[in-house]
């Protein structure tokens, strides 16, 4: 991506936000609790808080 080499599970979680297949049932993916806290949390532009919280609780995780 952008000329940088990505690991296929990069692109699966960038081709799952990218394409929503369209049928019958086309609003489920409305109903995950993750893609609907995506949604919100860039809406409220805090994608990089999110990301920077993330980032400690993993750390915080790897110290226990």
């Amino acid at each position: 991506m952008n000329n940088s080499p990505a690991t296929l599970s990069v692109l699966k979680e960038l081709g799952r936000q990218l394409v929503d297949l369209h049928g019958p049932h086309d609003h489920q993916s409305l109903l995950s609790v993750d893609r609907q806290l995506a949604m919100l949390d860039a809406y409220a532009g805090a994608s990089r808080a999110v990301e920077t919280c993330r980032e400690a609780w993993e750390e915080w995780r790897e110290r226990e």
